[in-house]
């Protein structure tokens, strides 16, 4: 949605100008990013209370990446932290090295449940690495860091898992 569109949506009590309706859309978008960007600290704060702490980095080959969309891997990627992990907040992310620019993969932060196996990610590689200090303000800013300035679409490759 647009901000115009936002701003014809908003329904006044009083005629009000088109700038005080565009800046009342403003206002109510950024006020959502705001308590959901608050919300996943809290859930990440949450699961560094608990054990068997691990960021994972989900990488995708070049066949996948062919083959198949992001949205549907995204939902595969959704079902593999589901599967191995009890809490967890992914995202899809745009990287860059030296042979592609902008690949796709996927970081989540996750307790596991189960402890996966390196070929447990059949779409690519499966890295990852355990927290050992509390920084989850940092995994936390690192993980929503593509949604603070991205359009809808990237926004929406933000996941979790339903309770903590």
């Amino acid at each position: 949605m647009t901000l115009e569109e936002k701003a014809s949506s908003i329904k006044f009590k009083k005629k009000i100008s088109d700038y005080d309706a565009l800046w009342e859309a403003f206002y109510s978008i950024s006020n959502q990013k705001y308590h959901k960007h608050s919300r996943i600290h809290k859930r990440i704060k949450a699961m560094f209370e608990r054990e068997n702490l691990v960021f994972y980095t989900l990488t995708l080959t070049d066949e996948t990446l062919c083959n198949c969309s992001l949205e549907y891997l995204k939902r595969m990627a959704q079902e593999w932290c589901s599967k191995y992990l009890s809490h967890y907040v992914g995202n899809l992310d745009f990287g860059v090295d030296e042979r592609y620019t902008q690949r796709p993969h996927f970081h989540v932060i996750g307790n596991y449940k189960i402890k996966p196996s390196f070929d447990s990610w059949k779409y690519g590689n499966l890295d990852f690495e355990r927290t050992y200090n509390n920084n989850y303000k940092g995994i936390s800013h690192y993980i929503i860091k593509l949604s603070r300035h991205a359009t809808k679409e990237a926004t929406s490759m933000l996941f979790r898992s339903k309770a903590i």
